[in-house]
This record gives C-alpha cells, sequence and structure tokens, in this order.
C-alpha cells in the first residue's frame, strides 16, 4: 500500500468536502492521538536513549537513541511523500472536475493529514515486523547500510507490487505486466525513500557494516 492509493481510494467519488467518504471519523481521531503520542516518545528516546553501550541490540547493533532518530528520519521522508502525493492529488481532482482550485486549497490540509494518519500506521507496522529483521540479516551479511538497505527496501517493493498485482481486479489480470508496473513504480519510490530516511538518520554506513557473527 502506499500514500497515494490510500488517499485516492478513499476519497474516490464527486464529494466536495474534503474528508467525506475517507472514513476519517475513524482514522483521524484514532491514529491521530497515537501518532502524536508515538513521534513524542520516539523524540524522548532519540534525546535521552543511548547511543552505544549495555542498550545496544545485539541483533541490530543499534542502541535505543539510533533506533529511536531512525524511525524519525523514516517519518519525516514519509511526511515530505505525502505532502507530495496530496500535491498530485488536488490536481488530479480540479482535472477531474470534482472540486474547483479554489475548494481543493481549502481541503488541502484535510487531505493530507488524512492521508498522513492513515499511511503512518501500516509505515510503522511495516518497518517493524519487515524492517527491521531485515535490518538484522543485513548485518549478518555484513550490508547494515544506506546501501543494503536501498536494496532490500526495493526487494520488499517487488515482492509486495507483486502480491498486490494477484489479488488487483481482473483487469490486472488480464495484463499483469502493465499493473504489476504501475503498482511497482509508487511502491519502489517510497519504500527507497524510508529506507534512505531510516538508515541515514540512524546513521548507518554508506556501504558496508562490520559482519555481525551468530
Amino acid at each position: 500500500m502506499c500514500a497515494r492509493d490510500s488517499n485516492r481510494a478513499a476519497s474516490a467519488g464527486p464529494s466536495t468536502h474534503p474528508l467525506d467518504g475517507m472514513g476519517s471519523e475513524i482514522a483521524i481521531p484514532v491514529f491521530g492521538p497515537l501518532i502524536v503520542i508515538g513521534v513524542v516518545g520516539l523524540v524522548v528516546l532519540a534525546v535521552a536513549g543511548r547511543r552505544h553501550g549495555p542498550g545496544e541490540s545485539p541483533l541490530l547493533g543499534l542502541g535505543s537513541r539510533r533506533l529511536a532518530t531512525g524511525y524519525l528520519g523514516a517519518l519525516v521522508v514519509l511526511a515530505a511523500y505525502n505532502y507530495i502525493d496530496t500535491v498530485d492529488l488536488s490536481h488530479t481532482k480540479v482535472t477531474r472536475g470534482d472540486v474547483t482550485a479554489e475548494e481543493a486549497g481549502r481541503y488541502f490540509w484535510g487531505w493530507y493529514v488524512f492521508g498522513l494518519c492513515l499511511i503512518t500506521p501500516f509505515v510503522i507496522f511495516f518497518i517493524t515486523v519487515f524492517g527491521l529483521p531485515l535490518l538484522a540479516l543485513l548485518r549478518r551479511l555484513g550490508f547494515a547500510s544506506v546501501f543494503g538497505g536501498l536494496v532490500m527496501s526495493q526487494l520488499v517493493a517487488l515482492c509486495l507490487s507483486f502480491c498486490i498485482t494477484l489479488l488487483d481486479n481482473e483487469w490486472c489480470h488480464s495484463h499483469v505486466l502493465t499493473c504489476f508496473l504501475r503498482n511497482l513504480m509508487p511502491t519502489a519510490a517510497l519504500a527507497g525513500a524510508l529506507a534512505f530516511g531510516f538508515a541515514v538518520a540512524a546513521r548507518l554506513p554508506w556501504w558496508r557494516s562490520a559482519p555481525h557473527a551468530s
């Protein structure tokens, strides 16, 4: 799933209210406060957590401070990506005639906040459940680095896009390659951007890391 698909699937239709049909009564009040609490907790860890020493994860080789800054780096990238995506969404809705340019400007931040509240929990889930174990694997191979993270993120995007294509509509089943590429491009872009943001913020090396013995 990417922010663009979430925004557009949720905002389909000619409604001119920025949040009509988006399920925002659940996404913003429920996820919004949790996201704020989570970000505050990450900032506290990034400022007061351990950088090295006893608190360092034996699998990841990162202290709580670097791990927290990695998450924050990914979230900053996500916020920027969602902004670009919302600009594109606004342009699409104006071009399609769903809203006027003035209305799109008025509703912009509503669309932005909704998209961010909707996609952030999924990003945190994927980083925690898939990203961290893959980072541990990369560390064992000596590639827990910015480069290693980017390569792994593209492999994950390939697998995810393939699964999405298989589960997509009948048109995709008869146009597999076209549908796969359509799903792959935004997924790979978001996955790569998130991996880059996490790796740079966590201060991983650019090329290779020291292999971790089992």
